[in-house]
């Protein structure tokens, strides 16, 4: 009988790793990975992010690449829905590289504690669900927070909106993975959850 209920849980562990998906996102250059949303749809931006990927930069040319793009640079993004078709809110994965001015995870915490505010100058009812925080993501330290705030969509309709979002430090920048949903609808957070435990820092 141990045997069997054994079994059973190895069965189940092991479809619900295959549920998650098989591709993995992986950018060489800055030293980021994440498993992939299975299924969902992959921003025009990766393709930029392939090609520039065939070329070999320097530290210094890296941050010159971020720089350019007024300090934060798009990786990739994923959508449930095809933007151009579904109305509404759509799912939403995006993976930015930003300029890291710090040098210590504590002054990292701090700068980043400081920033927390000018989310609510930008969404006039953003509030925290839970509080900038640090955790761990396979051995990479890391800021976590879960917002919402109110997104009009079309005229006077609006909806809430959830965002969790990781801060990772990693040398002179920091990777920023913001994931969104419509608060309404909570079946994609576990998902989310998952992803954000397959994310890996370091080349």
């Amino acid at each position: 009988m141990m045997k069997k209920i054994a079994l059973l849980l190895c069965l189940l562990f092991s479809l619900s790793a295959v549920a998650l998906g098989q591709k993995i996102f992986k950018d060489e250059r800055y030293g980021f990975s994440m498993q992939e949303p299975e299924n969902w749809m992959t921003g025009d931006k990766k393709m930029i992010t392939e090609n520039l990927g065939k070329l070999k930069l320097d530290e210094d040319e890296l941050a010159k690449l971020i720089k350019s793009s007024n300090g934060s640079y798009l990786l990739t993004s994923f959508y449930k829905y095809d933007p151009k078709t579904h109305a509404g809110v759509i799912p939403t994965i995006q993976i930015n590289v930003r300029t890291n001015p710090t040098k210590t995870f504590e002054q990292f915490s701090a700068v980043m504690n400081n920033s927390m505010g000018s989310l609510q100058r930008i969404f006039n009812d953003f509030s925290f669900v839970k509080k900038l925080e640090a955790t761990e993501l396979n051995g990479a330290k890391a800021l976590y927070f879960v917002g919402t705030y109110t997104l009009t969509i079309k005229g006077n309709e609006s909806t809430k909106v959830r965002v969790s979002n990781y801060s990772i430090p990693y040398g002179n920048y920091f990777f920023q993975v913001s994931f969104i949903n419509e608060l309404a609808v909570d079946e994609d957070v576990k998902l989310f959850d998952a992803l954000a435990k397959t994310i890996k820092i370091g080349r």
